[in-house]
């Protein structure tokens, strides 16, 4: 009897498909996991590479785009204040594009949308009295001077702003330009 014991005890690991323990249904091999892990990757590598070119792509550089009003320096408080009427001024019906949109479209139309943020990139402005004589004395004029200086070319426009009325009348040609896109846009 002894015998046939013995065959049936060396048959017995056979049942679990020769895969160690009995107790625990058959325990897979210490690394199963880390090559089950290493062909979900191989098998979806590609879409994970392709989702982080696309992140890399188009979420990061709008993250990172500086804008207009991060550009401008640091003014004293009077200076601060005239351009702040420049920028808010809205044409003659107050109502419709503002300075600073009209600013930002004509840079970004000259140098491109990530000027803002290149390290060449220079916004100097200049706030002085208006020369004027006595009609600029009278009133509380003043002549603001932008000038935008980049590795690509350099634009510079200058305004004459009244503060106490919030007008503002152009210089030179590119200004103007860029005053009759605000007075007659809407």
């Amino acid at each position: 009897m002894m015998a046939r014991d013995k065959r049936k005890k060396a048959k017995s690991p056979d049942r679990n498909g020769g895969k160690g323990d009995r107790r625990g249904g058959g325990a897979k091999p210490s690394g199963t996991s880390d090559s089950s892990f290493k062909a979900f990757l191989k098998k979806r590598a590609p879409i994970y590479l392709g989702l982080l070119a696309l992140f890399l792509v188009f979420v990061i550089p709008e993250l990172t785009k500086g804008s207009l009003e991060d550009a401008l320096p640091e003014l004293e408080a009077d200076g601060a204040r005239v351009v702040d009427v420049l920028m808010s001024y809205r044409g003659p019906d107050g109502s419709g594009f503002s300075m600073r949109e009209a600013i930002s479209d004509r840079i970004t139309e000259e140098f491109g949308d990530r000027i803002y943020g290149h390290k060449e990139t220079a916004i100097t402005v200049v706030v002085s009295a208006a020369a004027g004589g006595a009609a600029a004395s009278e009133k509380e004029a003043y002549d603001v001077e932008f000038v935008i200086d980049t590795h690509k070319g350099q634009l510079h426009y200058t305004w004459t702003v009244d503060a106490d009325s919030g007008t503002v009348t152009s210089v030179d040609p590119p200004s103007k330009h860029v005053v009759d896109v605000v007075n007659f846009y809407d």
